[in-house]
C-alpha cells in the first residue's frame, strides 16, 4: 500500500460502483416500466371492444418492444391519451436471451390472433451480441405469416420513458440514482442503434415513477 498499491484498489472499486449503479437503475427502470405495460392480448381486446369509437388512421404502424407478453408503453398512449391506433399495427417484440448469439432460435414467430382488427404480433429471440434489424425481422415474419401487412412503408414507433424525480431512500441508494441518472444522458438512443429510417420513426415517451 505504501507503495502505490492502493491506487488500482481505489480505481476497481470507483469502476465496481459505477457499474453497480448503472445495473440497478436500469433494473429499477425496467420494473417501473413493465408496471405500466398492458399485456397483449388485452391490447386485442380494448380495440375490439372499443370498435367504430377508436379513431383508426390510415397506415400501418410497427410498434417495437422487449417483452414477449406484454405491448410496448407507446401503444398503452396511443389507445390512452390519443385514443386512435393505426389501421394496421405490428407489435414487435424482441426478447435478449442470456447468450451471444440466438442461433435456429432467431426464427420469428408471428401471432395473427387480433388480424381481424388489424393487430398482428412479432415474437423474435437474439442474443446478446446479435444487431437486432427490424425490418430484416419484419421480411422474414412475412415468410412465416403471408397476412402479415407489408412494412416497406410503415412508421416505427419507439417507447421511451422518462423518469421523474429521483425517488426517495437512504444516502447511498440516492448517489446511485444520481450517477445513474448522469450515465443515462450519455448513452445512444434506441432508434440510433436500430435498422429504422429517421423519416417515419416516432418516438413517444412518458414520465415514470420509479
Amino acid at each position: 500500500m505504501r507503495t502505490g498499491g492502493w491506487l488500482p484498489m481505489v480505481v476497481t472499486l470507483a469502476l465496481a460502483s459505477v457499474m453497480y449503479a448503472w445495473w440497478t437503475g436500469q433494473a429499477r427502470v425496467r420494473r417501473a416500466t413493465r408496471r405500466l405495460e398492458p399485456p397483449l392480448a388485452e391490447i386485442v381486446e380494448q380495440v375490439r371492444a372499443r370498435g367504430a369509437g377508436l379513431a383508426r388512421p390510415r397506415g400501418t404502424a410497427v410498434f417495437v418492444g422487449q417483452d414477449h407478453e406484454r405491448a410496448p408503453l407507446a401503444v398503452r398512449v396511443h389507445l390512452g391519451n390519443e385514443h386512435s391506433l393505426h389501421e394496421r399495427v405490428v407489435v414487435l417484440c424482441c426478447r435478449t436471451l442470456d447468450r451471444p448469439a440466438a442461433g435456429t432460435d432467431s426464427t420469428p414467430a408471428v401471432d395473427a390472433a387480433g388480424a381481424d382488427v388489424g393487430v398482428w404480433v412479432v415474437r423474435v429471440d437474439i442474443g446478446y451480441d446479435d444487431v437486432f434489424r427490424p425490418r430484416a425481422v419484419l421480411t422474414a415474419a412475412s415468410a412465416v405469416e403471408p397476412s402479415l401487412p407489408g412494412h416497406a412503408d410503415a412508421s416505427c414507433v419507439l417507447s421511451e420513458s422518462r423518469v421523474a424525480p429521483r425517488p426517495r431512500g437512504r444516502a447511498g441508494s440516492r448517489v446511485r440514482w444520481r450517477i445513474y441518472r448522469l450515465l443515462d444522458r450519455f448513452t445512444s438512443h434506441p432508434a440510433d442503434l436500430l435498422d429504422v429510417p429517421d423519416a417515419t420513426t416516432t418516438i413517444v415517451g412518458r414520465r415514470i415513477h420509479v
